[in-house]
């Protein structure tokens, strides 16, 4: 039979028009009752005036037809600066020997360094893995660690000498012996291993490593456990750079026999190689257990336990490796420096000695040596010892920099010369050191001029080295009375180290300097410009000169020099002596406040300066130790008798401060016995019965306060305060008093604001807190009163920005943080509102920003969240019945839809009025299926109100899904004739006349549904294919354009679209469709399949292909996304796939007579001929079955 034509492209359109593959269009479909309308919720009580959404209007997704051309694409929701400096910087007087820093120990631990490129690489280069076995099994390294006995007990082939050469044999002999063991293995049937493994040794003796190997292999084949086999493969896997395998002969070795000292070796060397220090340490912990006076294995694991910074056990080891062997030189280093760097000067000096006995030449030992004696204050054994180093090493500079730093006192002009040999002979950072160590030197020496020039070279060549610009800003200010040049060093040395607490005092005192010089001389104050400094990308620098008074330039000074007393005690809060300083400046300015302040703090630091008992109790009354003031008073009691009023006075202060109010009331009743016409007194009786909220007494004691002194503003206030607090409004009258005693009395605008607010005189309320925050720019209380009062009226910006300021002032005021929320949330501003909220969450456990977040997260969709916040915050509100119901459609929303039930129940048993709870518990059970219960839900809520659109329009759903649409008809005519503008009706009504092709009463509900909600993009998308029902494409497009400009994010629009552009053969335009809806529905069949389609209709069949697979992926019980896919295939010459395909198809849709042509076909194209034979004789069964009204006979 000859092969047929392949089928041409456009039979992908053509050849199944009856059953359309592809989807053109979708009609509106029925509802079902899994997701039916739901009426909205009440509005819920939440604080400060928070309105929750109602409860969203719920739709189910709406049922497929079996068939492909009515899938519904249309539903109403969619499924689916290192610093650089030494030490030395950090003080002017520098110890005797400059702090350099300690080697690392680590570079003294090994000989042998890994080249190995990767710890954990498998192969290395053959080259390398020559160099890696001579390293492991170098001669030397063997001889070091290993006797005779052992050498010849683990032999290597490289080993030249005759002692460790694997047998005393010349190469003659070796050549006669490999010929008669080739021989003997050839003759033997089965190879015997020994002979193998002999003619391998041989073999690699002679270098003829590979054929070695396979001799060792073979043996091992035989004799897989010999650990003499292992050990000489081994090493042949380490010359090939196999490391890995190398490593499993050893693992080999030591998992059959542990006492194999040779490969526990090996394995430790191996590991440590490669960098695997914990494999290392446990292979040489073996070696150690083997042969536990073996120094080298405890010397290489402390070197790789010190690499691993675990210095305990490292020194343990070294102490080990020293009792082993005294002579080990990196061991006793290992000592001396862990001594030297923990200043057990005596200990590190002794160890250095013995070095030094070691090697007398070694120069590191003699400068170690020397520093840990000039710690111990044994100068000449230390200069000693730094002579000798000198003449070892003429050359050394940091010989006689140590050396300099020691005869710094002693000898400063032998110590400038060593200095200077430092430079001659250092271009290094030491160099710095020493120019910088001399400029201090010169300093001394008073020689200025020189020093100015040392410190400039240190800052040419180390230009961050904040100290060189801190001392240079000295010599500029003491001694060359520079004061511009001294503050911008000052300014260098604070922007590269802004922690130096010197730097800061010195340019305060300069600033102190400055102001003086302006104030003895009117030509420089009257010719000065301030330069400010501003901050830019992080940086300060200066800006531009601005010209200010004589007397604001003066002030400007003195601020300077407060905010570097600042800085200073910030970095320094302990000392007592800066706080004395700062509050002398602050009051010079008349800042008393401030000045108290930091008096009390030096106080505290330093309280040696009371005498008498009055001043010392007025200290520690401004330390705030009123338990003390007691102490001493009670004391002072006992000794002698009291009749000082302004004593008892004293003391029934601090017991108010302690919250002693009793006792209080005690101390002021001694002091009226002696002072009956103080008013104090009477204002402070007041104030304690007032704390002990006995408002009447307090008063009664306000009253004769304010008799006797009637400009008492404070004994206005709290009496109005009391009978505030005792609901007279009279109180209101003493408040005012007050203010207009004092219009500076803060609290009496505030509690006035509060009253005003408590009777919703907000602009009363508002003016209060302006004049309070006059008085206090900086009250948080006033701002988020005054922000409350403007969120009442409405004028959310100005809450806004009362909340805002609160916050600035302090970013834990979680109330702040609330309260703008709660604005943000009634601006409907809900993404700074979440933000606030979670911020109130990290400052406080508040129950109330988890329900508000909650309802946010519910109004924007997200339902996981929503449901974590309502969860969490449903114990604080036991009795709350919608959030009982909603926190239900959130589980609903999610499928736990028993759940949802439950909480639905809860909220029908707080409020058995709810009509929404019951009507949402009827959607859940609708949506399991359970439509007898739903209905009786909603028939609870008509039984409740007959008027109830929501459930008459859920009732209709339930009757749509089982198939009663004349029912279902009347039920949503009857919700109209309620509320005619009921969109959920009218979208209900279309979907039921549509399916009946009622297409025109269709389009008249959906009509109507766009009048209420011309934007809704799902009734215009539905409106389009009304219109495409009907015949009119240009209607149809214009509508789901429509939709797309109300929603271009609506995917059903877009597939509609696509599908309209298809049936035009606008193949690009289609694509481009298609693209956009499955970026927004990627599970969307309908589309890859036409995709699909319009790619193959543009050649691009790879394309067209993978979107067929996809698509037979999600559905794989499409006929025609085989079929199609079927087809490409053969287009692409894939014949056999094709014709699985085909039987795919035939499996799904066994009577389909075009599908067993097209089989036929392909088996014709496989040269099968039998098989199209009967394939093309099933065909013409079918459709002669077919044309006579028979049955249909499905192939065997």
């Amino acid at each position: 039979m000859t092969p047929t034509t392949p089928v041409p492209p456009k039979e992908l359109i053509d050849v199944k028009a009856q059953t359309a593959p592809m989807v053109h269009k979708v009609p509106l479909v029925k509802r079902d009752a899994r997701n039916n309308h739901a009426a909205p919720l009440p509005p819920a009580t939440v604080p400060a005036l928070i309105l929750p959404p109602p409860l969203p209007t719920e739709k189910l997704p709406v049922e497929k037809d079996k068939k492909l051309s009515e899938e519904n694409v249309l539903s109403s929701s969619y499924d689916s600066e290192s610093e650089s400096d030494d030490s030395s910087d950090d003080s002017d007087d520098l110890p005797i020997l400059t702090r350099r820093g300690v080697p690392d120990v680590s570079k003294v631990l090994s000989t042998f360094k890994s080249s190995i490129p990767a710890a954990n690489a498998t192969t290395i280069p053959p080259e390398q893995g020559e160099a890696l076995y001579k390293r492991i099994h170098h001669l030397d390294r063997r001889r070091a660690t290993m006797t005779a006995e052992e050498r010849a007990r683990y032999p290597v082939f490289l080993e030249t000498g005759e002692e460790e050469s694997l047998t005393a044999i010349s190469p003659e002999k070796r050549e006669h012996e490999i010929e008669t063991l080739t021989q003997t293995i050839n003759e033997s049937d089965v190879p015997i291993p020994a002979n193998l493994r002999r003619r391998g040794f041989f073999l690699g003796q002679k270098g003829e490593y590979t054929l070695a190997l396979a001799d060792f292999n073979k043996s091992l084949e035989y004799d897989p456990f010999n650990s003499d086999a292992l050990w000489y493969r081994h090493q042949l896997n380490l010359l090939f750079g196999d490391v890995q395998a190398a490593l499993r002969d050893l693992d080999g070795i030591t998992d059959t026999n542990r006492q194999h000292l040779g490969a526990f070796q090996t394995k430790g060397r191996l590991y440590q190689e490669l960098g695997a220090v914990k494999m290392a340490v446990v292979n040489y912990s073996q070696v150690i257990k083997l042969k536990p006076h073996d120094a080298d294995a405890y010397f290489q694991r402390a070197a790789l336990f010190e690499q691993e910074n675990e210095m305990v056990y490292a020194n343990e080891d070294y102490k080990m490796v020293r009792s082993l062997d005294p002579t080990n030189g990196p061991a006793i280093r290992n000592l001396a420096v862990y001594s030297f760097q923990r200043r057990l000067w005596t200990d590190s000096g002794d160890a250095f000695t013995r070095l030094i006995s070691l090697n007398p030449n070694d120069v590191e030992a003699y400068v170690y040596r020397a520093r840990a004696q000039a710690e111990l204050g044994k100068w000449e054994e230390a200069l000693v010892d730094l002579t000798t180093a000198v003449k070892i090493s003429p050359s050394e500079p940091t010989v006689f920099f140590h050396r300099a730093s020691l005869l710094r006192k002693r000898n400063p002009f032998k110590a400038i010369e060593d200095y200077s040999l430092v430079l001659l002979l250092d271009d290094t950072m030491l160099s710095v050191d020493a120019y910088y160590q001399r400029a201090l030197l010169y300093y001394t020496l008073q020689q200025n001029e020189c020093a100015v020039a040392d410190l400039q070279t240190v800052i040419r060549m180390a230009p961050s080295r904040a100290q060189a610009h801190l001392t240079l800003g000295i010599l500029y200010m003491r001694y060359f009375n520079d004061l511009e040049e001294a503050l911008n060093c000052f300014n260098q040395c604070l922007s590269i180290k802004p922690t130096q607490t010197f730097g800061y005092l010195c340019r305060g005192d300069l600033y102190q300097m400055m102001e003086k010089h302006l104030r003895t001389n009117e030509w420089a104050l009257n010719t000065h410009k301030v330069r400010k400094r501003v901050k830019t990308a992080g940086k300060y620098r200066d800006a531009e000169p601005v010209e200010l008074s004589g007397a604001a330039i003066l002030e400007h000074y003195v601020e300077l020099g407060i905010k570097e007393y600042s800085r200073a005690i910030h970095i320094a809060p302990y000392n007592h002596v800066l706080y004395l300083y700062r509050g002398k400046l602050l009051l010079n300015l008349g800042r008393m406040r401030e000045a108290t302040y930091d008096f009390q703090t030096a106080f505290e630091l330093n309280a040696e300066i009371a005498q008498t008992f009055m001043q010392r109790a007025l200290v520690l009354s401004f330390q705030r130790k009123y338990a003390q003031i007691i102490e001493e008073f009670n004391k002072k009691s006992r000794l002698e008798t009291i009749e000082d009023a302004q004593l008892f006075i004293l003391v029934a202060k601090a017991r108010i401060s302690g919250g002693d109010h009793e006792g209080a009331l005690r101390n002021l009743g001694e002091a009226l016995k002696f002072n009956k016409r103080e008013p104090e007194v009477y204002l402070l009786r007041g104030i304690c019965y007032e704390r002990l909220r006995d408002w009447p007494n307090a008063i009664k004691e306000f009253t004769p306060c304010i008799h006797l002194n009637p400009g008492f503003s404070k004994a206005h206030y709290h009496r109005g305060l009391c009978k505030l607090h005792l609901a007279d409004d009279q109180g209101i009258l003493d408040l005012g008093k007050a203010i207009k005693l004092d219009p500076d009395y803060f609290d009496a605008y505030i509690t006035r604001a509060s009253y005003y607010q408590t009777k919703a005189e907000y602009s009363l309320a508002i003016e209060d807190c302006n004049e309070a925050l006059r008085v206090e720019p900086t009250s948080i209380r006033a701002y988020l009163l005054r922000g409350a009062c403007n969120c009442r009226l409405l004028s959310y910006d100005l809450a806004l920005a009362d909340f805002t300021k609160a916050i600035t002032i302090d970013r834990t005021a979680h109330f702040a943080f609330y309260n703008r929320a709660v604005t943000y949330q009634l601006m409907k501003d809900y993404e700074n509102a979440v933000k606030d909220y979670s911020i109130v969450m990290l400052l406080c456990n508040d129950s109330n920003a988890y329900r508000n977040r909650g309802l946010i997260y519910w109004k924007q969709g997200d339902t996981e969240n929503a449901l974590l916040d309502l969860i969490a915050a449903r114990d604080a509100f036991p009795e709350d019945s919608t959030l009982a119901a909603l926190l239900g459609v959130c589980l609903q929303t999610l499928g736990r839809l028993d759940e949802s039930i439950e909480q639905f129940c809860s909220a029908i048993k707080l409020n058995g009025s709810m009509r929404e709870a019951f009507i949402a518990r009827g959607n859940v059970h609708a949506q399991k299926g359970d439509v007898q219960s739903a209905r009786k839900d909603y028939l609870r809520v008509l039984h409740m109100d007959p008027q109830c659109t929501e459930a008459l329009v859920n009732m209709a759903y339930t009757l749509q899904g089982e198939g009663r649409r004349k029912k279902a008809y009347d039920m949503f005519t009857m919700a109209l004739h309620i509320d005619p503008h009921c969109m959920a009706a009218l979208e209900g009504r279309a979907v039921i006349q549509f399916t009946r092709s009622n297409y025109f009463g269709a389009l008249i509900d959906i009509c109507k549904a766009l009048a209420l909600d011309n934007k809704n993009p799902e009734y215009l998308t539905n409106r389009g294919v009304v219109y495409q029902a009907l015949g009119d494409n240009v209607s149809a497009m214009q509508s789901y354009k429509l939709a797309l400009k109300a929603d271009p994010n609506y995917a059903h629009a877009h597939l509609n679209e696509a599908n309209m552009y298809f049936s035009q053969r606008k193949w690009e335009e289609a694509l481009g469709r298609y693209n956009k809806t499955l970026t927004l529905a990627p599970t969307a069949v309908s589309a890859y399949l036409n995709r699909g389609i319009t790619k193959a209709m543009l050649q691009d069949l790879p394309g067209a292909l993978e979107d067929f697979n996809t698509a037979g992926q999600l559905n794989p019980s499409i006929p025609e996304t085989f079929y199609n896919r079927a087809h490409v295939l053969q287009l692409m010459g894939r014949q056999q796939e094709a014709e699985g395909d085909y039987t795919t198809i035939l499996k799904l849709s066994p009577f389909d007579s075009m599908v067993y042509n097209k089989r036929g076909t392909v088996r014709g194209h496989r040269a099968d001929m039998m098989g199209a034979m009967e394939d093309f004789a099933m065909a013409i069964a079918q459709e002669d079955n077919w044309a006579s009204g028979g049955v249909a006979v499905a192939a065997n």
